[in-house]
């Protein structure tokens, strides 16, 4: 499946979201407590965080706010999980949950570092 026979399915660019940063180091969204601000794209922004009772760090990809009223995007989301879930790669993060709070909704996965000592 490709976007020439799914034209519906390319990124619309024009509509991509505009949000800035509304989590800093310190700030906790339910036991995750954010450390860095990783990147962000179309889907949200990823932080490094650290899982307070397990101890470790992890990749927290934080929705932006507007997505939380899109069911179209919510569905993306839920897929996305669900197919990420489903695959077990040494190169693709391992789900280790959802993070849901009164303004927020989030993928936990294992942080995988791309530094490699020479």
């Amino acid at each position: 499946m490709n976007v020439v026979d799914h034209p519906e399915r390319a990124p619309n660019r024009d509509r991509g979201p505009t949000f800035s940063s509304h989590l800093s180091a310190g700030d906790k969204l339910v036991h995750y407590e954010v450390l860095s601000l990783l990147g962000k794209g179309g889907m949200g922004e990823v932080y490094r965080a650290r899982d307070t009772p397990l101890k470790r760090d992890v990749a927290l990809r934080v929705l932006p706010a507007a997505f939380l009223r899109d069911p179209d995007r919510m569905a993306r989301f839920q897929w996305e999980v669900e197919v990420l879930a489903s695959v077990d790669h040494p190169n693709i993060g391992h789900i280790h949950g959802i993070v849901d709070s009164q303004d927020s909704r989030g993928l936990v996965h294992r942080r995988i570092s791309t530094w490699r000592k020479a």
